[in-house]
């Protein structure tokens, strides 16, 4: 499906008035085109973390012999949060390119394009974690009350995605080399965000605290794995800090979006 006939499509077909059902068409659309043609279709959005989660956790146990409780678990959550943080972000960096078409054609608020494009890696992110759940019955794992933290901290990834996703698409405009920055950064982040072993917020070795403060996500996954994993609450003075980030980035971002989307635009 070539890209013309995908948004001819999806414009013939989007309703006029009710903007909800429009995001959520567009994301459905979108979700279906990325694996439109592939072999196994909509199985590679469970094979790529698996896969990842496998490779992982060998060279984890069997070479460097972490000792980390549950580890299977805490390298799964772990992953599954931080390729859904990593995809999205991707997604949004060529966005505008991607969609010029589509805006140029509908009246379409300009957010909804970022948040459909988030909603269909949701999807993917929405059968890993129902994977997670299942997985977790294995290992006898309880949960508690402290489940009902989860939600919070799913809106403060959405938040920080969001804005993540805004940002690079307006820097994007002016710097196209920003995806090879951009991929450089995710490597970067990818060993700074606890995803392999604990990062200690608390630690007395100022890096680490460092590292621990460089982004949400390295808050949402400790968090994440208290609730999930070892029953506990969460961190609060952390999450607290993660939720200001988020929502400090989000409207920095939308006031980016504002001043230089439609220089996107005419540039595409």
């Amino acid at each position: 499906m070539n890209k013309r006939n995908f948004f001819s499509s999806l414009i013939a077909n989007l309703p006029e008035n009710n903007r909800l059902e429009r995001i959520w068409l567009m994301a459905k659309m979108e979700f279906k085109r990325r694996y439109y043609g592939s072999f196994l279709g909509l199985i590679w959005a469970f094979i790529n973390p698996l896969g990842r989660f496998f490779i992982y956790f060998f060279v984890f146990t069997y070479l460097l012999k972490t000792q980390t409780p549950n580890y299977a678990l805490f390298l799964f959550l772990g992953l599954i949060i931080w390729i859904y943080f990593s995809e999205a972000a991707i997604m949004g960096l060529t966005i505008i390119k991607r969609r010029s078409f589509l805006l140029e054609n509908i009246q379409i608020n300009a957010v909804d394009i970022y948040i459909s494009a988030l909603l269909s890696s949701t999807f993917g992110f929405a059968f890993n974690f129902m994977v997670y759940f299942t997985a977790s019955l294995f290992f006898d794992v309880d949960f508690g009350f402290q489940v009902l933290w989860l939600p919070i901290l799913f809106l403060n990834l959405v938040l920080f995605i969001l804005g993540i996703m805004i940002i690079l698409s307006i820097i994007h405009i002016f710097i196209r080399d920003i995806i090879h920055i951009w991929n450089l950064t995710t490597l970067m982040l990818m060993w700074f965000s606890g995803i392999f072993f604990k990062i200690d917020n608390h630690s007395l070795d100022w890096k680490e605290v460092v590292i621990a403060h460089l982004t949400p996500v390295c808050g949402i996954i400790k968090n994440s794995r208290a609730v999930l994993i070892y029953g506990e609450s969460v961190d609060l003075p952390f999450l607290l800090y993660d939720f200001i980030y988020a929502v400090v980035f989000f409207s920095f971002s939308l006031l980016l979006l504002r001043k230089f989307f439609k220089i996107g635009l005419e540039k595409q």
